[in-house]
């Protein structure tokens, strides 16, 4: 399948409907505001709940195989 020329200007995403955040209201983040911090604070967080469910999954999987 053959594609029209494209026109001047023309803007792939506007056709599909996609918009830039500051066109939907997405506010920026404060000035200074470091994602990789915040990030780091999360998976701090979130690896032990994360290892705790893996270890109890291993267990359920490992008992019922032993059925």
């Amino acid at each position: 399948m053959t594609h029209a020329p494209r026109k001047p200007g023309h803007d792939d995403a506007q056709q599909r409907g996609l918009t830039d955040m500051k066109d939907v209201g997405v506010p920026r983040p404060p000035a200074g505001f470091d994602w990789r911090a915040e990030l780091a604070t999360a998976c701090r967080w979130a690896a032990p709940w994360v290892i705790a469910s893996l270890v109890v999954l291993a267990l359920y999987v490992g008992l019922h195989a032993l059925q």
